[in-house]
């Protein structure tokens, strides 16, 4: 009897053994297949920064402050963009919000080790963050690799930061039906963030007028290492960005072509993790679209990994649009008397059959943002803002 419980005891431990194997091994790894070979990433690595006064030079990349902003030019492929960012900005990464945005769970914060928080991550490493890791775009996470080669912050945390809203997509809305009771009292944690274009007669002579606020987690982090990014990549057309030290998500921008993009979060019942991400779409519109109909194809073109939304603006066309994102479908919505707003929620009526906002009627800030923003521009039409 010894015998057999001592082999019951031995066959438990192998089983326990294997298990732990199996689940450290799931993850979005280090990503060294996303860094260069050869000359270019020996030549970053012999690259040293160099700081006069309040710039710093990292070969012909810069940094310097302005009015508390951290402004980076930037040039060359997705890897030298994302190491040139990670050298100039190293502690400020390690420092800012990308550690925060990593952690879902303890916002970057070292606590004792706990089998059901560790258990808890990695089932969102297998159910979020390596379905979006192998569905991004190449670029995306040649960019994100040099981020964490330049700055020293490993991979994944730059990777889970840049794709922090992922799992509050994917998993709300079944959260929101297993537990009704508990989200109508909790509510969504979402953020407040607003959206407008004003074209044709709806602005002052003609012009077109852009908005936007952005209201997010991390409000401490965040502002701290507020950065402008001036991008001149090798492939596609030059830009600017908004962001944060080490994040590339949420960044509003535009481009050389007087393209305009402001993404949004929603939270949709139609959402899957093998996709592109916010990110993705946002890089790929500032570097590829010219017109306005380039960005929506893209849009209609590409795996959505998104439950969110996007307004575009094209100073050229003096005309813009708002995309509704699901994985489904991207719906859009045309400018109306001259004017398109967006806050955290679906306005289009295929997208609020989905819209878990909507669905549960909460979050009453959404409906009466963009209610006001429209009442603005109306009472204001035509009047120089």
């Amino acid at each position: 009897m010894k015998r057999i419980i001592g082999i019951a005891v031995v066959a438990v431990m192998v089983v326990v053994v294997a298990a732990a194997v199996i689940l450290s091994a799931i993850g979005v790894g280090q990503g060294n297949r996303y860094r260069p070979g050869g000359a270019e990433a020996t030549k970053l690595q012999k690259t040293a920064v160099r700081s006069e006064g309040q710039r710093r030079y990292f070969g012909d990349a810069s940094m310097e402050m302005r009015d508390g902003l951290y402004v980076l030019r930037l040039k060359g492929t997705p890897y030298e963009i994302g190491y040139q960012h990670g050298a100039l900005l190293k502690e400020e990464i390690k420092k800012g919000a990308a550690p925060f945005y990593a952690d879902v769970i303890y916002g970057g914060r070292e606590m004792p080790f706990s089998l059901k928080i560790w258990l808890l991550r990695k089932f969102l490493d297998w159910k979020v963050y390596v379905p979006l890791f192998k569905n991004q775009p190449k670029n995306i996470l040649e960019e994100l690799k040099g981020i964490a080669d330049g700055s020293g912050v490993p991979f994944d945390i730059i990777f889970k930061a840049n794709h922090h809203t992922g799992p509050s997509m994917v998993l709300t809305p079944s959260f929101a039906k297993d537990n009704l009771k508990a989200f109508e009292k909790i509510g969504i944690k979402v953020g407040a963030c607003s959206s407008f274009a004003a074209v044709g007669k709806a602005a002052d002579g003609g012009k077109t007028v852009v908005g936007r606020n952005t209201d997010y987690g991390g409000v401490v982090q965040w502002p701290k290492y507020q950065t402008l990014l001036f991008l001149s990549p090798a492939d596609g057309y030059e830009h600017v960005k908004i962001g944060t030290a080490g994040v590339i998500l949420w960044n509003p921008g535009m481009n050389t072509e007087g393209i305009v993009v402001c993404p949004h979060y929603m939270v949709y019942d139609d959402i899957d993790p093998r996709g592109w991400s916010i990110c993705a779409f946002s890089d790929e519109i500032l570097r590829k679209a010219g017109t306005l109909q380039e960005a929506e194809s893209i849009f209609h073109d590409k795996p959505r990994a998104v439950s969110g939304g996007y307004v575009i603006i094209s100073g050229k066309e003096k005309d813009a649009f708002a995309a509704e994102l699901s994985t489904g479908k991207a719906s859009i919505r045309r400018t109306e008397k001259g004017r398109v707003v967006m806050t955290n929620m679906a306005v289009s009526e295929e997208k609020r059959k989905i819209d878990i906002t909507v669905q549960y009627n909460i979050m009453e800030h959404c409906p009466g943002r963009y209610r006001r923003l429209m009442n603005l521009i109306d009472q204001h039409a035509g009047s120089a803002p």
